[in-house]
């Protein structure tokens, strides 16, 4: 007897520890399903057709950045920092060490990956926290309307106009009611004017 209550003690209170703090991460966010990817293309500009092949990498998908590395007074670089211009496309230029003209596109981006369609048994979950993928048919729909990875990586603060006015809207929010109707008379004779 002594036995299986020291048992049923322990057993209390071992149900009693705080369950860790990973248990309560990554669990159906929209945050969880995105991926980061840094791609990077690396092409000759002094090969024949090198700086039409920048131009068309440039013209179907327009790079987060080029890293330009060329000659001194190279005709190449040139042509391909007016390229650069012409698609609003942000570039470093250095002195090639090895004096021949490259340039080096880089793609970052934001990629949002599907949820997994498929039922997860939660009869290891101790602690009864939520599934990973609770909610995440929302957090993917959410993540699939971002169109600027900006908004995520670097998201825009509001201006100090809006910022004011959305602030006096609070507050015009959380004070009290003071409209009172105005007093409708019914002492009149006609609506219509008088002659």
């Amino acid at each position: 007897m002594k036995k299986l209550s020291a048992f049923v003690c322990l057993v209390s209170l071992v149900a009693c520890v705080a369950p860790p703090e990973s248990v309560f991460k990554n669990r159906g966010g929209p945050e969880s399903l995105l991926i980061h990817s840094n791609e990077r293309v690396n092409l000759i500009l002094s090969e024949p057709r090198g700086i039409e092949e920048m131009a068309s990498w440039i013209d179907r998908d327009q790079p987060t950045k080029v890293l330009l590395s060329c000659a001194d007074g190279s005709l190449y670089c040139a042509k391909a920092i007016g390229i650069l211009k012409q698609f609003g496309v942000q570039y470093n230029r250095k002195l090639s060490q090895d004096g021949q003209d490259q340039a080096m596109l880089v793609y970052n981006r934001v990629v949002a990956r599907n949820c997994e369609n498929r039922f997860i048994d939660n009869y290891s979950n101790a602690y009864h926290a939520p599934l990973p993928s609770f909610g995440c048919s929302m957090a993917a729909n959410t993540v699939q309307m971002i169109t600027d990875r900006r908004e995520i990586t670097d998201p825009a603060t509001m201006p100090k106009a809006s910022g004011r006015r959305a602030a006096q809207v609070m507050k015009g929010a959380n004070q009290p009611n003071n409209y009172a109707p105005v007093a409708i008379s019914t002492e009149f004779e006609s609506i219509s004017a008088s002659e």
